[in-house]
Order: C-alpha cells, then structure tokens, then sequence
C-alpha cells in the first residue's frame, strides 16, 4: 500500500490519498493519526504539508509515519522551504522568483505561505475587535507554522528513529534550490523506485 499524506486537491492514482478534509477519492486522517495498522504501509508521500503541521505536533508526525511503515518501506517528503537559503538570497539580494531581486514578498511566500494568494479577503472590513482571536476560513491552513532548515530537519528526523538522507532542490521554475526534501526510512535510507516520479536525485529536481 502507497500512502499520499495531506493529499488535498492533489490526489495521486494508484495510492491512498489521506487528507484531514473529508472529500471525494480521500481517506480521512491525520498527519499525526493515520487510520492503518502497524508496518502496513510501503510508501509515505508527503508534499508541502511537513511545514504546515504545527511545530511541537511534529515529533508525534513522525512517530506516526515510522509506526505504518513497513520495515523495508520508505518516505519521501518534499517541499519544505529552506529558511537558511531564504535569508541567505534575501540578504544578497539576489534574483528574485516573482520580483526582479529577492524581495520581502518571496521571503514570505517561503516562509509563511501566503495564504492571501488564494483567498478572497476584504481585510478594510477586518475589525480587530472583532475578530481578534478569530481568521479567515482556510487561512490558517494554508499557513505556514514553522520555518526550518536542513539541519533542524535532519534532526527530527533523526529523534523520531529515522536516517533521513537531506537533500535540496529547484521545482520547476524556480531559480534556487529553496526546498529541502528528505528520503529514508525506518531502518536506513531508502531509495525506492517510486522516489524517480517525483525528484531526480542526481539533479536535485522536482519531477513535477
């Protein structure tokens, strides 16, 4: 069984897709409580969720994700925004991904999300008394929780019983290696062929 954890709107055919929002063709779970059994799972998929869990939820992710793995499965989890590059193309200014230079608006698309970019939100009617302890729907998912770098990364992993094998990489478009992606698995790392759909290792691309 090929598990796709925080499938959203991004269902992959051919795995089960989990997602904490009920909808068609998903399974409904969890990050951090997944509905399998001990050892049942031979693939994890994790894109663009890692860093969308809240930061002192993560250690228990793991846990989770090592628990359903078979022993000779494996994990790939793509998409965490490196804040050890972003600070370092902020501070050197360098080309930018939507601006000329790499601007404050990349530094935030990195770093928080963005969530603005796919809301309709009329923030002059956003009374502070009003919703002082309250967001717009959606905005807090999309919300980033935690900024990481590879070495914080590694670590957890490493905490949770993994040996993550780190590496970066550009998706398309992109003009810096802004993304971290780890692959391993529970007894060592692993390098499925399934891993080949989604990053080339020797490149250190996004597939897609």
């Amino acid at each position: 069984m090929r598990v796709q954890i925080g499938a959203g709107s991004r269902p992959l055919e051919g795995w089960v897709n989990v997602e904490p929002r009920r909808g068609e063709g998903l399974t409904y779970g969890h990050a951090c409580d997944l509905p399998f059994e001990d050892a049942s799972v031979d693939a994890l998929f994790v894109n663009a969720v890692f860093e969308h869990i809240y930061r002192y939820q993560v250690p228990s992710a793991l846990t989770e994700w090592k628990r359903v793995l078979k022993p000779d499965g494996g994990l790939l989890v793509l998409g965490i925004p490196d804040f050890e590059q972003v600070a370092r193309l902020y501070l050197d200014r360098a080309p930018g991904i939507t601006h000329t230079t790499f601007d404050m608006h990349d530094v935030n698309r990195y770093t928080h999300g963005w969530p603005e970019a796919s809301m309709d939100v009329d923030w002059s009617t956003w009374d502070p008394a009003e919703h002082l302890d309250d967001a717009p729907s959606e905005y807090l998912v999309q919300l980033h929780k935690a900024v990481y770098d590879a070495e914080q990364v590694a670590w957890l992993f490493s905490q949770a019983g993994f040996h993550p094998q780190m590496f970066r990489y550009c998706y398309p478009g992109e003009l810096h290696p802004l993304n971290l992606g780890v692959c391993c698995g529970p007894q060592g790392a692993f390098s499925g062929d399934w891993l080949a759909e989604y990053v080339d290792l020797e490149t250190d691309q996004a597939v897609a």
